[in-house]
């Protein structure tokens, strides 16, 4: 479930651009968090885990900035993994950051459609 409140702030912080600005980040993340799903898989075969941290924590940061809660606490687990050195557990919680990723972009997408209207 999306958070609103942090795309709330993004609203009041840019007053009448707000709404403007708030579909370009929704848009933004949407176009590169997918991308970074695959990178994260990539890196953890790889067992790059210097890679697979920086991604980890920027999806982390990005979807939190669009109240993706949920997406953003397992990539934070997921950065801890890594920052221990220990990528075992990740093959099993990348699956669910995916479909907490598909949750929170089917309702991303609504909040676009119901801007555009």
């Amino acid at each position: 479930m999306i958070n609103p409140a942090p795309l709330e702030k993004l609203r009041k912080f840019f007053g009448t651009e707000g709404d403007s600005f708030v579909r370009e980040v929704i848009v933004r993340y949407l176009q590169g968090a997918e991308g970074m799903l695959n990178d994260l898989e990539r890196y953890c075969q790889q067992q790059d885990i210097s890679q697979f941290i920086r991604v980890a924590h920027t999806l982390k940061g990005n979807s939190a900035s669009v109240g993706a809660d949920e997406v953003s606490q397992l990539a934070a687990d997921l950065e801890i993994m890594g920052r221990n050195g220990d990528l075992s557990g990740a093959p099993e919680k990348i699956p669910l950051l995916r479909k907490a990723f598909v949750t929170a972009k089917a309702e991303l997408e609504q909040i676009l459609q119901q801007d555009a209207s």
